[in-house]
């Protein structure tokens, strides 16, 4: 009751029971059976917390709803430019999805676009020409009874959406959301090495192998992902309806701007992106940021209070926020970490009560 009244005291217009915010089970209990005098205790430290970070809260929610989204990309000039993911990112193998929005550069020779490998015995490639696209899947031999495609007349020079997707032994490219080639792929690609590592743009393997180059063109962003997120032809999603949820392995979106040397990756891993980061003793370079796209079609901004993302700020994001009170955000709800501090507490509260309703 106690909490019913602050979320009223906050909220002039919300007179609901709380009762119909309709959070889980898990979250009701928390409300229900909190000791009379405990719950004024803990009411009043979350009011002084809360009232702390209301200005900076509210600044925060109001920067994010003015500001533009899905404007920037990556430009990979050079062969030798590439992005080193850091830590090991044990993408999967079985039931997975690659997918981009990607500009190839017109009479580009084939590059890579990504590189996941533990030295010759795994690994899973991303590569792009001109002329053609292929997905390479190796564990110990090819996995593969096909790996490229010839791309159509036209690709090349506009923007396009481009996913991989395997599920089961099938392999399927989609581009721009119609299925433009299948083939087998064989059961024993099951697994992933717990040492492997990744990288967009130009990789070194660990073993005695070249330098392989990266692709030539730009990506406005990447998304990696467990499972089979397309198995028919599909409306490609925009850069601004792409969020992280619990199958998301990595998701970035190159909006920063220029000269960063740090990706932020919207995943729940939150794995550390270097710039023109290459295994020593070899170099790369870094490619070109903060650019901006032109004529980019509108889409709805995301609110930060909205942190399952149905577009609306109520009861369930409410309970997300009390089910994990004092933790690091969910692996099942990224978002739920609005104000990106590395914890769920009353910053994050206080943002989800003020942008109650529908995202505007």
């Amino acid at each position: 009751m106690i909490f019913a009244i602050l979320v009223t005291q906050w909220h002039g217009g919300l007179v609901e029971p709380l009762s119909s915010l309709q959070p889980p089970a898990s979250a009701r209990a928390q409300i229900v059976f909190v000791p009379q005098t405990k719950a004024q205790s803990e009411s009043m430290k979350l009011r002084q917390l809360t009232r702390a970070t209301f200005t900076a809260a509210a600044a925060i929610l109001m920067a994010s709803g003015a500001q533009a989204q899905s404007e920037g990309y990556a430009h990979f000039g050079a062969t030798s430019d590439t992005i080193r993911i850091q830590g090991n990112t044990v993408f999967p193998t079985v039931d997975c999805t690659y997918e981009m929005r990607i500009r190839i550069q017109p009479g580009s020779p084939i590059g890579r676009v990504t590189d996941e490998q533990r030295d010759t015995y795994e690994d899973k490639v991303v590569i792009v020409s001109s002329t053609t696209i292929g997905l390479y899947l190796t564990r110990g031999q090819a996995c593969s009874t096909e790996s490229l495609a010839a791309l159509a007349p036209g690709t090349t020079g506009v923007w396009r959406h481009v996913a991989w997707v395997r599920s089961g032994e099938t392999v399927m490219l989609f581009i721009d959301g119609l299925l433009t080639n299948s083939w087998a792929v064989t059961a024993m690609c099951v697994g992933n090495s717990p040492d492997s590592r990744m990288s967009i743009g130009s990789f070194k393997h660990q073993l005695a192998f070249p330098v392989f180059p990266s692709f030539l063109g730009d990506l406005d962003w990447i998304h990696v992902s467990a499972g089979a997120r397309y198995t028919a032809s599909f409306t490609p999603p925009y850069e601004c309806e792409i969020t992280a949820d619990a199958d998301t392995q990595l998701l970035l979106k190159f909006n920063e701007p220029a000269g960063t040397t740090t990706l932020y990756d919207e995943s729940w891993s939150h794995y550390q992106c270097d710039v023109g980061y290459m295994y020593p003793p070899y170099t790369g370079t870094s490619p070109t940021l903060g650019n901006t796209i032109d004529g980019y079609p509108a889409c709805v901004v995301l609110c930060d209070s909205d942190i399952d993302g149905d577009g609306n700020t109520d009861g369930i994001d409410l309970a997300i926020i009390l089910t994990h009170w004092g933790s690091t955000a969910p692996k099942a709800y990224p978002r739920a970490d609005t104000n990106a501090d590395g914890m769920l507490n009353g910053a994050d509260l206080t943002i989800v009560l003020n942008g109650w309703g529908a995202c505007p």
